[in-house]
């Protein structure tokens, strides 16, 4: 039999433990358990997984199944502490509690592509790139190839780290944002007892009085935006209106209220609005419309 082994330093036992399970789980489908032996040995100052295997197995065979369990050990225990090490190196001026949430937030990108098949790419990948790495003879450090020689995949969590934090950043303003619009409107006297707000379709909306009547004001017309280029645009315009007609109450006419505008209309203005999602609104009534 032919021999290597996989080192975790230090008190890795779990990490061990779940590297073993790993390999196994790639090694089952393929080999018999007398062709190739997977045990796990501790010892003072570290813990090894030893692999022996016949002689008359290739070594590029057993190479791939060492790749695709590596890489999923690396995914699962490795680069969430990479991307919390990287992201305070990246934000050192930022508070650690803000570090914190940045890196949770990075975290939750990544498993919700997972969540959506990602987590298979991502295995390929990565074990395609640890595959030129490996070797069937010695010793083999998982931690050590991680930080020393993955360059590529370093640099697409450094990527998506980057990302999450501009993403964290640009949420965080926003929030900023509303909250001192929300202050704005508490402190503000009503003007008008409630206006609608119709959605007309797509990006489009009309503001009206009690009355019907379209609401003229150099902040607000009837105009449709594309949502790519323009909708934070068109957004600011609508709050911008609804904060200077201040009414005591919104009446929001759409069949999509979970639009983004909508959402952060309700966010502002909280419990003076009210989504009517009834009938489509008759523009061209005459009479009055009934309240809910």
């Amino acid at each position: 039999m032919k021999h290597f082994a996989v080192v975790f330093t230090g008190q890795g036992t779990e990490e061990a433990a779940a590297f073993a399970t790993a390999l196994k789980s790639e090694v089952a489908p393929v080999y018999t358990e007398e062709a190739v032996v997977i045990s796990l040995q501790s010892y003072m100052d570290r813990r090894e997984v030893h692999v022996s295997y016949k002689p008359e197995l290739l070594a590029c065979d057993l190479k791939e199944p060492l790749s695709r369990a590596s890489a999923s050990f690396m995914i699962g225990h490795c680069e969430h502490a990479f991307i919390e090490s990287l992201i305070q190196r990246i934000c050192q001026e930022k508070r650690s509690e803000e570090r914190v949430k940045m890196a949770d937030y990075t975290k939750q990108l990544m498993e919700e592509e997972d969540e959506e098949g990602g987590y298979a790419c991502r295995v390929k990948r990565l074990s395609q790139e640890i595959l030129p790495h490996l070797t069937l003879e010695g010793q083999l450090n998982l931690i050590g190839l991680f930080r020393f020689r993955l360059h590529g995949y370093q640099n697409e969590l450094r990527e998506l780290a980057e990302f999450a934090i501009d993403e964290y950043v640009m949420e965080r303003q926003y929030q900023d944002f509303i909250h001192l619009l929300k202050y704005f409107v508490y402190v503000q006297e009503t003007k008008v007892p409630y206006v609608h707000l119709v959605h007309k379709g797509d990006y489009e909306f009309v503001l009206l009085d009690e009355q019907l009547q379209p609401i003229k004001s150099k902040q607000m017309e009837s105009v449709v935006v594309e949502m790519l280029d323009q909708d934070l645009n068109y957004e600011d315009m609508i709050v911008s209106t609804l904060i200077h007609v201040s009414p005591k109450k919104i009446y929001i006419h759409t069949e999509e209220p979970e639009l983004q505008v909508i959402r952060t209309i309700e966010q502002i203005f909280e419990s003076r609005t009210h989504i009517c999602r009834d009938a489509p609104f008759p523009l061209e009534a005459k009479r009055p419309i009934p309240l809910p």
